[in-house]
């Protein structure tokens, strides 16, 4: 009997001194390639430059709005595509608005509001030919900054080194050695 207790006890000593080695999602060892996402960095003094440009083609398309005859269409992390949108079936690229870090929109009395990495940005949309930012409330958003890839599920991820900048999109490569997973 006392054998038995003795194996035992070793037993559970090893699986403890085992599961301290686990990362928590099953590995016992990091990997050194594996295919996960790559934060991309805007330096933090260009995040916060907002602009309206020219319209541009839609790369990843994200959140949509309608305001009285405009459709507004989010460029994930990255600006607000403007169209007319009197005939939906063909609605006619206006601007594009430059907004780091943007992710949703909203627009009440002919202001457009986005979210500008942590910042709330005010845009007077009332001319679309002369859209203006009219206002900017900084630290509206405290967990504005992407720290993760929204598409990563049971992935590896480089993680987020604030110093380089602010993210503004993922990408999917081969990392080595990744200390970040989700």
């Amino acid at each position: 009997m006392k054998k038995w207790k003795i194996l035992l006890a070793l037993g559970l000593v090893l699986a403890f001194a085992w599961s301290c080695t686990d990362w928590g999602d099953g590995w016992t060892t990091p990997p050194k390639d594996v295919k996960g996402f790559k934060p991309l960095y805007l330096p933090k003094t260009a995040a916060y430059t907002v602009a309206v440009q020219a319209p541009k083609a839609l790369e990843k398309p994200g959140k949509i709005y309608i305001y009285q005859g405009l459709l507004f269409v989010v460029e994930k992390l990255n600006g607000i595509h403007v169209f007319d949108n009197a005939d939906p079936a063909n609605p006619i690229p206006l601007a594009y608005i430059n907004v780091p870090g943007c992710n949703d929109v909203a627009v009440s009395n002919g202001i457009l509001y986005a979210d500008n990495v942590d910042d709330l940005v005010a845009f007077d949309i009332k001319n679309t030919a002369a859209i203006t930012l009219v206002k900017r409330l900084k630290g509206q958003f405290p967990g504005g900054v992407q720290m993760y890839p929204e598409e990563a599920s049971n992935q590896y991820f480089e993680c987020v080194d604030t110093t380089k900048g602010v993210v503004i999109g993922w990408e999917y490569t081969t990392l080595n050695n990744p200390k970040c997973y989700r």
